[in-house]
């Protein structure tokens, strides 16, 4: 549509133009009721100059309003209407394009959504002479505009919920994270006392055979046994060491190196035997005992430091 619009009077009139005129003046009318929309042309004062469309603002026939104020006519005002865009095309000269929005006085005449275009109305030497008006249905539009908005509506509450379900899945997460090392932790507390309870029954195992039992086998042996009873108490001697062996095997790595013979009297200083009571069990002489307790000094490096042996053996 052409914001400038012109209105010009025929130059001149003859018989064929009086025909067409007539002719018009029958058209223009019927032409306007067919238009999906309505039509509103109105001069500077805001008198009611054509009306038309078939979107009904007044229930008054189209002659009975021309030439009276529009605001007076749709919507029983004696002055212009404050939300009007006509006074502003007037004075501006600029063309004037919005939508209504529900509780839009002119929304609320029509009852349809109206996409209103007011454009100024020029006479051939530039004159602003009046207000074309045209409001078309947006029925549509506003019913799109409304599934549309709808639509985000619910993408946007399913946008939320996922949002919830992903921070309550991974606050979930992070519980059964925290539990599974705090069962970890616990497991390899466990473990560990268990590796701790078992090296320590070893070296009870490997210490009373040693101390409690093979030394008496060492006495027996020495006794006046027949022939089949020193068998015997081979086989059992025999027996024994293999029972041991492994333990011999372990406690050898942890001691440092040490002969058979030193961790045995290693595991009983531990047990708080004196010089004397380890010679006892172990029929050796003392001065052999103190021989081994400097070996062993030696090999754990504490020879020659304050010391004591049997705290630093348990310590290890």
């Amino acid at each position: 549509m052409n914001p400038d619009l012109v209105f010009e009077k025929p130059k001149q009139k003859n018989k064929g133009s009086d025909e067409g005129m007539k002719m018009q003046q029958h058209i223009a009318p019927e032409i306007l009721k067919t238009i999906p929309a309505t039509l509103n042309v109105v001069d500077t004062e805001y008198n009611i100059l054509a009306i038309g469309g078939n979107i009904l603002r007044t229930s008054e026939s189209p002659d009975k309003i021309i030439g009276k104020k529009c605001h007076k006519v749709f919507q029983k005002r004696d002055k212009p209407c404050p939300w009007c865009k006509i006074g502003q095309v007037i004075k501006t000269g600029e063309v004037v394009n919005e939508m209504t929005t529900p509780g839009d006085p002119r929304e609320k005449i029509t009852k349809t959504p109206l996409n209103i275009y007011v454009c100024p109305l020029k006479d051939k030497h530039g004159n602003i002479i009046g207000v074309l008006e045209l409001a078309t249905d947006i029925t549509r539009i506003r019913k799109a505009d409304e599934e549309r908005k709808q639509a985000e509506d619910a993408l946007q509450k399913i946008h939320e919920e996922l949002e919830l379900r992903v921070e309550k899945r991974t606050a979930q997460l992070v519980q059964s994270k925290k539990q599974l090392e705090e069962v970890n932790t616990a497991l390899r507390v466990l473990l560990k006392q268990r590796e701790e309870d078992k090296a320590d029954l070893e070296e009870k195992v490997l210490s009373n055979v040693k101390d409690l039992v093979l030394p008496y086998v060492e006495r027996l042996k020495r006794t006046s046994l027949g022939n089949n009873q020193m068998s015997f108490v081979d086989i059992l001697e025999s027996n024994l060491n293999d029972i041991i062996a492994p333990f011999s095997r372990k406690l050898s790595s942890k001691y440092l190196g040490l002969t058979p013979t030193e961790i045995r009297i290693a595991n009983l200083i531990k047990e708080d035997k004196t010089t004397k009571e380890i010679a006892e069990f172990m029929n050796l002489s003392e001065k052999t005992v103190e021989t081994h307790r400097d070996h062993i000094r030696k090999k754990i490096g504490i020879k020659h430091k304050k010391v004591n042996l049997r705290t630093y053996l348990l310590s290890m």
